[in-house]
C-alpha cells in the first residue's frame, strides 16, 4: 500500500476510534424492559471500561492498539496543520458580535498556539504525493473524492448530534490536509503565501475536530486509570503522543 492510501487507511481508523472512544466514555445504559413507561427516566450513563478494552486491547484483535496509535496519527496531523498555519491564525479576525468574546477567543487561540510552538515538526507532508505528477494528481484526487463520499455518508447518520460531529471531524481533517499541502510543489492547492486563506467554517472546524480529538486522548489516559489503577500513565512512540524529539511514522 502506497504512503497517501496508508494516510488515508489511518485518517479513517482514527475518526473512527476517536468516536468509539466517546461512546465508551459516555455509554447508556437502559433500563430494564419490566419497568415499561414508568422506566424511561432511570436509564443511566457510565464509562464501559469493559467495551473500550474490547476495542482497544489484543484479547479479540492484534489491531487494537493500532487503532488507538491512529487517534494520536490524527491528533500530530492537526497540530502540525495549526502549527503551518499560525501566521494566519495570529492575523485573523474572530468576530463574535461581542467585543469581550472576541477578545476572549484571539487570547485562546494565541494561548493555543503558543503551546503548540513547543513542539517540532511531527509529521512530515512533504513526503506525500511526490514522484510523477499525473500520479500525483491522481492520488490526490482520489483523495480529494474519498472525503466528499465520506461527508455525503454522514448525512445519513439519524442521530443529529453523532451526525454533526461526525461532519465537523471529517471537514477538520480536510483543513488540516488543505493546510500541509498548500505549499507543496506538486499540490492543488499550492498558491502565493500571501494568498492562502480559509474560510470561517474550515478554522471553526479545525480547532473543533482538534478539541475532539485532544478529549479522546484524555479519555484514553481516564480509561487507562480505570483499568490499572496506581500505575502511571506514560506516554510512549507505541501508546501515546511520541515525545518531543520523536518524528511519528507515515
Amino acid at each position: 500500500m502506497c504512503l497517501e492510501k496508508r494516510v488515508f487507511y489511518r485518517l479513517i481508523s482514527g475518526l473512527h476510534s476517536a468516536i468509539t472512544i466517546s461512546i465508551a466514555a459516555y455509554n447508556y445504559k437502559p433500563p430494564p424492559p419490566s419497568l415499561g413507561q414508568f422506566g424511561s427516566q432511570m436509564g443511566t450513563w457510565f464509562r464501559n471500561t469493559e467495551m473500550f478494552a474490547g476495542r482497544f486491547g489484543t484479547k479479540w484483535s492484534w489491531e487494537g492498539p493500532q487503532r488507538l496509535r491512529n487517534v494520536y496519527f490524527i491528533y500530530l496531523l492537526e497540530l502540525r496543520a495549526l502549527l503551518k498555519a499560525a501566521p494566519y491564525l495570529q492575523n485573523e479576525l474572530f468576530y463574535t458580535g461581542n467585543d469581550v468574546e472576541d477578545a476572549e477567543t484571539r487570547k485562546a487561540v494565541e494561548d493555543l498556539l503558543e503551546e503548540i510552538r513547543a513542539y517540532p515538526n511531527h509529521f512530515d507532508e512533504s513526503e506525500m504525493f511526490t514522484g510523477v505528477e499525473s500520479h500525483a494528481r491522481a492520488l490526490r484526487e482520489e483523495f480529494r473524492s474519498h472525503f466528499v463520499n465520506i461527508s455525503r455518508i454522514m448525512d445519513c447518520v439519524e442521530c443529529d448530534k453523532c451526525r454533526l460531529w461526525g461532519k465537523v471531524q471529517t471537514h477538520g481533517m480536510g483543513t488540516a490536509l488543505k493546510i500541509l499541502f498548500s505549499d507543496l510543489p506538486h499540490s492543488h492547492y499550492k498558491q502565493d503565501s500571501s494568498k492562502f486563506q480559509l474560510t470561517r467554517n474550515e478554522v471553526v472546524a479545525l480547532l473543533q475536530s482538534f478539541g475532539r480529538y485532544s478529549s479522546s486522548i484524555l479519555e484514553v489516559d481516564n480509561f487507562r486509570e480505570d483499568m490499572y489503577p496506581g500505575e502511571s500513565v506514560m506516554n510512549t512512540a507505541a501508546d501515546g503522543p511520541p515525545r518531543k524529539s520523536n518524528k511519528i511514522d507515515l
